[in-house]
């Protein structure tokens, strides 16, 4: 039994310490302490959580260009200078996204 737990202590501080580098910490110990070496590897697969997503028009609206989807259905959207376009970017792939729901409020 006491092994048992201090497996599980150890793959929690692994988990927490490669989740940690992904932004997702507490997810890596939970992981780590919960699944063992399964939840290890798990965290070490998912990937880095992304910062700083942008919502809403540009801080400079009369400059088109390629901003975080404020829809969040893709990873890149184009923005014109006035409003956002149907022209999408994932991945560096385009693409057209022909549904545009209203952005989401501030």
């Amino acid at each position: 039994m006491t092994y048992a737990l201090v497996a599980a202590v150890v793959c929690g501080a692994i988990g927490y310490v490669i989740g940690n580098a992904k932004g997702r910490a507490p997810l890596g110990a939970v992981l780590g302490f919960l699944l063992g070496v399964i939840g290890v590897i798990i965290i070490a697969v998912i990937p880095k959580k992304k910062e700083g997503v942008f919502v809403g028009a540009p801080a400079n609206p009369a400059a088109p260009g390629w901003f975080n989807d404020p829809h969040r259905r893709h990873e890149l959207r184009y923005w014109n200078g006035i409003s956002w376009t149907q022209y999408v970017s994932d991945n560096g792939i385009q693409g057209v996204d022909a549904w545009m729901p209203p952005p989401p409020p501030s």
